[in-house]
């Protein structure tokens, strides 16, 4: 157990898998605050990483998000598995220890964690310092905090074989028990077994503490779990002269403890069966193994999100392509292709820009066209009912009147969402719902602003169509008014 941290290939493995956790957190509370907020919005910079991201947010985040989900919970799963389920305790202290020297000196859960830790390698000096340091934090602990404390209290003062104490803090224990409430019955039952478990103990119980320990079994247990079980089922057979079964558990615990102090604790009590070589070979063939019974659940989960995954991949693939602007959208916000109009369309290098209305929002929409079909790849919805009354602000005579801020939105919005529009020549058109005047004005400068000839109606309404050119979207800021001018006679 004397292993040094270089050579230790898991605690390196955990080192890693913390990298990936805390990256898969961060891509997890980005992915869901985009979506709540919308926050790819704000990362429409002049810089081109800054529009890269947000149109990888944009188009990509259901995916990303979906993926993340299984990265993160299997860096997990592995974390676990390699103290449960390997029984590598080193590699977990080693783990701790480096995280309480980066700034967690005072981080409860670490210290009751390296506490367990140093109980299960038997490193009993290393116990007592993290007793009197979960002392010193008793202010920061929770009720069920300062309970697992107790009986991990317990378990020291046992193996270093304090006695006097043990039935004080044992009632100490069940009296603290009592005082919380605890919402799951299931836990707390879980903390009623462990403190009935260490009543046996004290009070050499072995035929009650063997028939409980059996019964206990049954449940679903981690590798680590089993292998503690087998111990003191191996330890209570051997105060009861049942030998062969004895050594049958503790062969168990001495063969996947890992570094646990259990295989060198088991070891020795097997060097004290009479006749030992007479029950190893009654056994040989017949070894007992260890059923990792505690991660198919996890397993499960994992296997289904990863199902997601490439369902949710496999669905964004479809619902973004077809066989032309119209079926593209259509498929991507399931809406009926006979009841979409095309107010605008215009081809620019290999893409498609569109205006349409399906009947509820108007979309400004960026197409890719490849080979044999289209791509929906950038969008801008709003609704009809509200860009409508959104064009009708109070108009008072000779004062200048807000164009709803509809003509900054389609740009903030849109056309600043991919760098195709960010050419010197580039055409910006929207709609509206009255004729416009001659000029706007963004950022304190005067733009033309012209009004197309065509006019569509939809549900009854006129809709027009505008277009500015030579304006720098670039550097137009969010905070940018845009007010629109009556032409002078």
């Amino acid at each position: 157990m004397a292993e040094k941290r270089g050579k230790n290939k898991n605690y390196i493995i955990l080192r890693i898998l913390r990298i990936i956790f805390l990256f898969c957190i961060i891509i997890f509370a980005f992915c869901s605050i985009s979506i709540i907020f919308n926050i790819g919005d704000l990362l429409l910079k002049s810089n081109g990483f800054y529009r890269a991201l947000s149109y990888l947010v944009g188009s990509y985040l259901p995916i990303i998000l979906f993926a993340d989900i299984p990265v993160l919970f299997a860096a997990v799963l592995w974390m676990w598995w390699i103290k449960h389920e390997k029984c590598d305790i080193l590699a977990d202290e080693q783990y701790i220890l480096s995280l309480l020297k980066k700034g967690n000196k005072k981080n409860v859960v670490l210290h009751t964690d390296l506490l367990y830790d140093s109980l299960a390698l038997g490193k009993y000096d290393e116990c007592r310092q993290e007793i009197e340091e979960l002392h010193q934090l008793e202010s920061r602990l929770k009720p069920l905090q300062r309970l697992k404390i107790q009986l991990y209290y317990i378990d020291y003062l046992m193996a270093v074989n304090v006695k006097e104490p043990l039935h004080t803090e044992l009632e100490n224990a069940e009296n603290l028990l009592a005082s919380i409430s605890v919402k799951r019955d299931q836990m707390k039952q879980a903390y009623q077994k462990g403190i009935r478990l260490r009543r046996y103990r004290i009070e050499e119980r072995w035929e009650d503490m063997l028939e409980f320990l059996k019964t206990d079994r049954k449940r679903s247990q981690t590798a680590l779990e089993q292998v503690i079980n087998a111990y003191y089922c191996g330890w209570c057979c051997y105060y009861l002269g049942r030998y062969e079964e004895a050594f049958y558990e503790l062969k168990f615990a001495a063969e996947y403890g890992g570094n646990s102090k259990y295989v060198k604790l088991a070891n020795e009590l097997i060097e004290q069966i009479p006749e030992k070589n007479l029950y190893e070979n009654n056994i040989a063939g017949q070894s007992k193994k260890v059923k990792h019974r505690g991660y198919t659940r996890a397993v499960t989960f994992l296997a289904v999100s990863c199902l997601l995954t490439i369902i949710l991949i496999g669905a964004n693939h479809y619902f973004s392509y077809g066989n032309s602007i119209e079926e593209a959208y259509c498929k991507k916000y399931f809406c009926a292709q006979d009841e979409l109009v095309v107010i605008y369309q215009k081809e620019i290098d290999n893409y498609e820009m569109a205006i349409l209305y399906d009947g509820e929002y108007v979309a400004y929409c960026l197409f890719e066209e490849t080979d044999n079909d289209y791509k929906l790849i950038k969008s801008y919805r709003a609704e009809f009912g509200f860009l409508r009354r959104s064009n009708f602000p109070e108009v008072k005579e000779g004062e200048d009147f807000l164009l709803g801020c509809d003509i900054r939105r389609v740009i903030t919005w849109f056309y600043k969402k991919h760098d195709i529009f960010y050419q010197e020549d580039a055409e910006y058109v929207g709609i509206c719902f009255y004729p416009l005047g001659e000029t706007i004005k963004i950022d304190e400068n005067l733009v033309n602003i012209q009004q197309l000839d065509r006019v569509i109606y939809i549900n009854d309404v006129p809709v027009y169509l505008w277009s500015l050119e030579n304006v720098d979207i670039k550097n137009i800021s969010f905070r940018t008014f845009i007010y629109a001018y009556h032409a002078e006679e």
